[in-house]
């Protein structure tokens, strides 16, 4: 009888062991098959971070939005592509998982770094290239975007830079070390001018009015360098809600600033 009760019991075991082993063959597969999606999407993006350098270098803002937006679309796919439930459980196994994981977050950067930092900065400096009279009020209004992009950037950098790179495979190690040197490079660059548009307000009259001196200087006049600052052309600005009501050459000035000053009646 008992026997008879372990014959019986054995199959069922095997049939077990094989269910397992089926599951994680098609969950397997499953990572694998989206392994195979996301790389080709990554392809994708490096190939338009070509197009994207060539129009920042152009200064070509309309070609920049167009590239940024394919950019935004393969990243939107690859980062819904890492975010499935099977992906992330993969990512607790050893070695492969820490792979995984890496993957997870470097397209998760790109699509922030698209969508949070590059849209909103094109849109501002779109607002600014087509501000005339109102320049002032478009940079000042500038600020607060330009802040929420430095904090997404920066986030995104400490993000990569967290990342182990001992286990990762060398193909997703170097992915990952040139995407955090860009992004890293990036934020140094973006932290200071986000900073500097803190100030922007209160420096451009917004709570009360403001007088500028502007001085233009060449090399000679530079006090640094034993010149006379008083030689300089100079003029001051007053500025009053981020708008300049008025603007005049100290009467103090020499006659020969004042002369070389004279393209600012123009």
């Amino acid at each position: 009888m008992t026997d008879t009760a372990a014959r019986r019991r054995v199959p069922w075991h095997a049939l077990g062991l094989v269910l397992a082993l089926c599951v994680l063959a098609g969950a397997a597969a499953w990572v694998g098959v989206r392994a195979v999606l996301i790389k080709s999407q990554v392809d994708a993006i490096d190939a338009l971070t070509a197009q994207l350098s060539t129009a920042v270098a152009d200064r070509d803002l309309n070609a920049l939005g167009e590239v940024n937006a394919q950019l935004a679309s393969h990243t939107e796919q690859a980062v819904a592509l890492s975010s499935d439930p099977l992906w992330t459980t993969a990512e607790h196994l050893p070695f492969v998982g820490v792979n995984l994981g890496a993957v997870r977050v470097a397209v998760g950067a790109v699509d922030a770094v698209s969508t949070q930092v590059v849209a909103p900065i094109l849109r501002t400096a779109t607002g600014l290239a087509d501000a005339d009279s109102a320049a002032l009020g478009a940079a000042v209004a500038a600020g607060g975007p330009l802040d929420r992009s430095a904090a997404a950037l920066h986030h995104a950098a400490q993000q990569l830079a967290a990342i182990p790179r001992g286990e990762l495979l060398y193909p997703v190690a170097s992915g990952v070390n040139r995407l955090s040197d860009v992004i890293t490079t990036a934020d140094a660059t973006l932290q200071p001018l986000a900073s500097s548009a803190q100030v922007l307000p209160a420096l451009l009259g917004t709570d009360s009015p403001q007088t500028l001196l502007v001085m233009i200087q060449n090399p000679a006049e530079l006090r640094s360098g034993a010149g006379s600052p008083a030689r300089s052309c100079r003029c001051a600005l007053t500025v009053e809600s981020s708008t300049c009501r008025r603007w005049q050459i100290p009467q103090h000035s020499l006659t020969a600033p004042r002369r070389s000053c004279r393209f600012l009646r123009d």
